[in-house]
């Protein structure tokens, strides 16, 4: 697979021009500022504040040809399980959403 690099501006850089491969993007929001925040890592994480939105962003990343896939809408994610809640729930399936598998809770002693 090629490398798809996108051009963003950084505000701390005078809007300087950058380019970013889409590959190293761990996430990207908006700040309270209207400005657009990408955290990136590779062998560090780093986060740099764009003169493009969140929606720009996400824009740009999809026009290259990446997926931006929505949660599931039945799934949970504003309450994380606890150990005690894992602790009921042996033989009962759980969503993983760092590897977007489907796990079984197993009793471990």
């Amino acid at each position: 697979m090629y490398p798809k690099f996108i051009e963003l501006h950084a505000v701390d850089l005078n809007e300087k021009p950058f380019s970013i491969n889409v590959a190293h993007i761990m996430g990207f929001s908006d700040t309270k500022d209207g400005y657009g925040l990408v955290t990136a890592g590779g062998k560090d994480v780093t986060q740099m504040i764009t003169t493009e939105s969140y929606d720009e962003l996400k824009a740009l990343i999809e026009d290259i040809g990446c997926l931006i896939k929505k949660a599931d809408p039945r799934l949970d994610t504003e309450h994380p399980l606890t150990m005690d809640d894992l602790s009921h729930m042996v033989g009962e399936p759980v969503w993983n959403s760092n590897t977007d598998k489907w796990l079984l809770v197993e009793e471990v002693s």
